[in-house]
């Protein structure tokens, strides 16, 4: 009979104990999911599923909550990853189970929870569960991705093909505008040169005129030709180099159509390089 004491009061001491423990694992395992929340909450989905194992781990399974929070955590990790490249075999999988094992055996849990959960797995039902199929709906996207890359590519050489003809058009059209004020220039050099040529012309008559009681009215006529083709000859020295070199804002004025065309298409051309980088750097990270 003592011996009987004996073993129920070390059998209720071990139970004790392991009451103890699971109260101290509940509550830590309680504190290690609050934490898990603020974690999603915060936009830190790795540390929170972290935590998530870790709970399980503390109480040797999973249960309705537990899951829940970890499908939401698993599917958002799972679409950052779908922005960067395609997502693993066995990282979709793992979502997929979660997710059949939750709508399998917690369908009487909530129905918000169960909605939420069912919606989530529409995508995840369009990808097979088989790795055999898994290779050729992935080989299909690849090609899918592949074949877009091509159009960027086609797309950015045509835009600097255009790019080309366009600078070419500027091109002749300033050269036309330097034509134009140069023979301009020409054109007002000779009539300058031959304004000089009258004047000394003029001159000499005027020098060997006999009306000597005329003189002094010659002279004047002398000095006001003399004047005029100095003027003539100034202008036309400066009218000269004007012609040979268009200012910049008459070239504009001329030509801005086409200076914005080019710059619209040198934009074009860097936004679409960006996209193709984008593109080739989520196929090299795709790629098994």
């Amino acid at each position: 009979m003592r011996n009987i004491l004996v073993y129920l009061f070390l059998f209720g001491s071990i139970i004790n104990l392991v009451g103890q423990s699971n109260n101290q694992t509940n509550a830590i395992a309680k504190i290690k999911y609050q934490e898990a929340e603020e974690a999603f909450e915060s936009g830190k989905f790795d540390v929170a599923l972290k935590k998530l194992n870790n709970v399980e781990d503390l109480l040797g399974s999973s249960n309705s909550k537990i899951l829940f929070l970890k499908i939401l955590l698993e599917d958002t990790l799972l679409k950052l990853t779908r922005t960067t490249r395609i997502p693993s075999f066995k990282q979709m999988n793992t979502v997929k189970s979660d997710i059949n094992f939750y709508i399998k055996n917690y369908y009487s849990v909530s129905d918000d929870k169960l909605a939420q959960t069912m919606k989530i797995a529409e995508y995840y039902d369009t990808i097979p569960s088989d790795y055999a199929e898994y290779k050729i709906w992935f080989d299909g996207k690849m090609r899918i991705l592949l074949n877009y890359k091509k159009k960027i590519e086609s797309e950015i050489e045509r835009e600097e093909i255009y790019s080309d003809s366009l600078r070419k058009v500027l091109l002749k059209k300033q050269k036309a505008i330097g034509n134009r004020y140069l023979f301009a220039g020409i054109g007002f050099g000779a009539f300058c040169y031959k304004s000089i040529k009258m004047a000394i012309k003029f001159k000499n008559l005027f020098n060997e005129s006999p009306l000597n009681e005329y003189e002094t009215d010659l002279d004047d006529k002398r000095d006001a030709w003399t004047v005029s083709a100095a003027y003539s000859g100034i202008l036309g020295l400066i009218f000269i180099p004007v012609g040979l070199t268009p200012t910049e804002k008459v070239k504009s004025k001329s030509t801005v159509k086409y200076t914005d065309a080019i710059s619209q298409s040198q934009q074009n051309i860097a936004e679409l390089k960006g996209y193709l980088e984008a593109y080739s750097e989520y196929i090299r990270l795709s790629i098994i």
